[in-house]
């Protein structure tokens, strides 16, 4: 928020509306910022769940494979 803007603001309206209209706008930017930080961890969990399944699955053949050795 521009400070030009901010002053014309108290200028007209009177400070503690401006003030409330600044906390109100910075909120906003503050809850869009949280939105677009939460989706981005959402995406890393995602394809850390994923990587974590095709590791069982290796684990799990390793394993079959490491049984049969110790058989043979």
């Amino acid at each position: 928020m521009d400070v030009a803007i901010l002053s014309e603001a108290v200028a007209t309206i009177g400070f503690p509306a401006a003030v409330c209209f600044a906390l109100m706008w910075s909120n906003r930017e503050t809850v869009k910022h949280y939105e677009r930080v939460l989706l981005e961890f959402k995406h890393t969990l995602d394809k850390n769940t994923e990587a974590m399944s095709n590791n069982t699955v290796a684990m799990s053949i390793l394993s079959n494979r490491i049984d049969l050795t110790q058989r043979s």
